[in-house]
């Protein structure tokens, strides 16, 4: 059982990990924290 809840959660932790970074050709990987989310927000209150 335990397996199982690591084998779902693994996922998430992964994709939770990656948003937090940026990738670049030049600079290497850099530390955004939540900047990808806030441009998500002021992307969607453009739409409206």
């Amino acid at each position: 059982m335990t397996v199982l809840a690591l084998v779902r959660r693994a996922p998430n932790v992964y994709w939770r990990y990656l948003s937090l970074f940026q990738a670049q050709l030049v600079g290497g990987t850099s530390f955004v924290g939540f900047d990808n989310y806030a441009m998500g927000q002021a992307a969607r209150a453009r739409r409206r």
